[in-house]
């Protein structure tokens, strides 16, 4: 996975795969980079709560290599229908992986 660095993305979950929309920091309309991950390789993965209210925080772990990923459920200025139900959802959905 390489060296660490901060992205913006659309996540979501099919039976198999996490999918990752990276998008462009400034111009979130702009996509960077895809990624499709197989559960299968996820060794461990953990759900935790963010230092700050409405932010989740999951890690999860490929072998020795691990991802951040923090998750705000209620993000300013933001118009995303239900974002506070899919990030309960997407975190029942991880954390029965670990």
């Amino acid at each position: 996975m390489g060296a660490l660095s901060n992205v913006y993305c659309y996540l979501g979950v099919t039976e198999q795969h996490l999918n990752m929309v990276i998008v462009n920091s400034v111009n979130v309309s702009k996509i960077e980079n895809r990624l499709s991950l197989p559960l299968s390789n996820i060794t461990k993965a953990e759900v935790k709560g963010g230092l700050l209210p409405g932010r989740k925080v999951v890690m999860l772990h490929f072998g020795k290599e691990k991802m951040k990923i923090s998750l705000m459920n209620n993000a300013i200025g933001s118009d995303i229908q239900g974002q506070k139900e899919n990030v309960e959802m997407f975190c029942q959905i991880v954390s029965k992986l670990g």
